[in-house]
């Protein structure tokens, strides 16, 4: 009976194996559907754990409002369980695209220890004008191309950078961002649409915005016991940051104080050089307005000797108009005796010649008488005649001689008259030109003194000129002066204001606040999670519907055999089959879907062995 009845439902099965099989299909379909998304989770969290642990995602982000320093970053890098500390930098900031659209984008300087960057085509930046960029924002194409900053930016937000364009090196994913979300901003549309890294050089900040803290426990993310680690830690990384920050704020506000005290003595420098220059100038001044004064009575006096002197050169003119007036009577006396004395001279000379030709005839004529006397002798015919003739002649050439003689007296008077006259006409002519070099001097010296005078004149006109020059220039400098007097003021005033309000801005720095950022704050990291914990639950969820919906299908599928089988049930009644093991065969056939169903998950090749066992559980 038993071995009927099994082979009866082996029969049926096998006579109607194509409705076995679509349940079969059916139910396996669901059941690797349900496997699927129960692993899902898992393997979504192992994946990123491997990524993470392989970059050397933070543990913690330190951020204060003042910032941190190289020497916070040391400090905290030797605490407890740190493996590494690291300073960086970010700032948002809108940038064009290749439309000339303007987005935000999130700059971040590069690091070393923590948060690695993964290359994904390029290279890594080797200048401060070079960026590496999100791969899944920019394509290959923009290697080589500018990432230019929007000009619509603040001036604060721009000034955080070295340069206005940074060249494209290469594309990278990077830890931070895990997800498609790149966050929300309070710049631009709001929203951050990727992010770029740089060297710290390619900021323009002396300080770290941020500090990546990576502990030495590579514990699973999202685990229970990271979880209690991190808890552990949190008091007292909270303690550490705050005591960095207290360091970094007593640093500027000593430092800001310190260069404000600087400031104000090099104002009190400036203002005693200021006041020293103004009270020189006003001195100036004053010395101006004396000279000046000076000047004009100079030139008044000046004037009154000017006159003076013009009337003395006057009276000089008019002596020497009258001196020239005698010379030339004198000189014109002196011509007319010059007349005289030369027909003097002349008939001199006349009288002289004559003499000395009649002088010559005389002594011929004696000559020549003295040689017929002396060729006269007493045989001579005519002897006493002649000696008498000669003797006779003789007597006439003595009387000639004689007159001669007389003449010659006459002339050597003369002679002397003449040369007393020349030597009183010489001493005439001389005292004339004496007179006249005398008075071609006076002149000269008069025309000098006109020189003189015209020169004076001039210089007492030019002194004038400059005198008014002064004057007008003592108005400007004047002016000058109460311009810078109150320029000064008016900057003293505006420099004293300064260092007030800087002096309130330094009071009024506020002790920084400090904010310790796990994991928990990172979009990326948090959207992972609750993606994968979604899954888990759909996972954790998906059962029911599927254990429903393959009830519905079995209960279906055994009601309708069962109205199909009716005949063939009662046919087993009739031949002493009990309900039970009549239900029993249809219930063999319900789990022999199960059973298959578990055996084809169970070999699956596709699942991890270590999830076969989960599996199992589940189903």
């Amino acid at each position: 009976m038993k071995s009927m009845m099994k082979r009866n439902t082996f029969r049926e099965i096998k006579k109607s194996f194509g409705r076995y099989f679509a349940i079969l299909a059916i139910i396996a379909l669901g059941v690797a559907f349900f496997s699927g998304l129960k692993i899902t989770q898992s393997v979504m969290v192992h994946s990123a754990d491997v990524y993470l642990k392989d970059l050397q995602f933070y543990d913690y982000r330190l951020v204060s409002t003042l910032g941190f320093t190289e020497e916070n970053v040391e400090a905290l890098a030797e605490k407890e369980d740190v493996r590494a500390a690291e300073g960086a930098i970010s700032a948002e900031v809108l940038y064009k695209d290749a439309g000339e659209n303007e987005r935000v984008i999130k700059m971040h300087s590069i690091t070393e220890k923590v948060n690695k960057l993964k290359l994904i085509a390029g290279e890594m930046p080797q200048s401060a004008d070079e960026c590496v960029v999100d791969s899944a924002l920019f394509s290959e194409d923009a290697i080589g191309s500018k990432l230019v900053l929007s000009e619509n930016n603040t001036t604060d937000d721009l000034d955080k950078f070295a340069y206005k364009e940074y060249t494209i090196t290469g594309l990278v994913q990077s830890p931070c961002y895990i997800q498609f979300e790149r966050g929300n901003t309070s710049i631009g549309n709001g929203r951050i649409s990727g992010f770029a890294y740089i060297l710290k050089d390619g900021f323009a900040v002396d300080y770290d915005t941020e500090i990546y803290i990576k502990f030495d426990e590579d514990y699973d993310i999202y685990s229970d016991e990271y979880d209690s680690y991190m808890d552990a830690k949190e008091a007292d990384w909270e303690a550490y940051t705050k005591e960095q920050a207290d360091i970094r704020y007593e640093k500027i506000v000593k430092d800001a104080q310190d260069e404000l005290d600087e400031k104000k003595e090099e104002l009190e420098e400036k203002r005693a050089e200021a006041e020293a220059e103004l009270e020189s100038a006003k001195q100036q001044l004053t010395d101006g307005e004396t000279e000046i004064s000076d000047g004009k009575n100079q030139i008044a006096s000046a004037k009154t000797e000017l006159s003076a002197k013009a009337s003395e050169l006057q009276s000089g003119k008019d002596a020497l108009s009258s001196k020239a007036a005698e010379l030339e009577s004198a000189s014109q006396q002196i011509s007319g005796q010059e007349s005289a004395l030369a027909a003097k001279k002349a008939e001199y000379e006349q009288g002289l010649n004559a003499y000395l030709a009649a002088k010559q005839q005389v002594t011929d004529q004696r000559n020549s008488l003295e040689a017929a006397k002396a060729q006269l002798t007493e045989n001579t015919p005519g002897y006493e005649e002649m000696l008498a003739q000669i003797e006779a002649g003789l007597t006439e050439v003595a009387g000639a001689e004689a007159e001669l003689n007389a003449k010659n007296a006459e002339l050597e008077a003369a002679a002397g008259q003449l040369s007393s006259a020349e030597s009183q006409l010489a001493a005439a002519k001389q005292q004339i030109e004496d007179g006249k070099n005398a008075l071609a001097a006076a002149k000269a010296e008069l025309t000098d003194g006109e020189n003189q005078l015209v020169a004076a004149k001039e210089q007492i006109e030019e002194k004038e000129d400059q005198l008014e020059a002064a004057e007008t220039e003592l108005a400007d400098g004047l002016l000058q002066y109460q311009e810078k007097q109150s320029e000064f003021d008016e900057q003293m005033q505006d420099a004293d204001d300064q260092i007030a309000d800087a002096q309130s801005k330094i009071d009024e720095i506020e002790k920084p606040e400090t904010y310790v950022l796990d994991r928990n704050t990172n979009v990326g990291y948090v959207c992972l999670k609750n993606d994968s914990g979604v899954v888990k639950g759909i996972a954790n969820v998906f059962p029911v519907f599927f254990f429903l919906v393959a009830a519905l299908i079995c209960m279906t599928t055994m009601n309708r055999m069962v109205e199909e089988q009716r005949t063939q049930i009662g046919v087993l009644k009739a031949l002493g089959f009990s309900e039970g093991k009549i239900m029993g065969k249809y219930l063999f056939r319900l789990c022999s879907h199960q059973r298959n169903v578990n055996r084809l998950c169970a070999g699956n090749p596709f699942l991890p062995v270590s999830h076969h066992n989960r599996l199992w559980n589940c189903l």
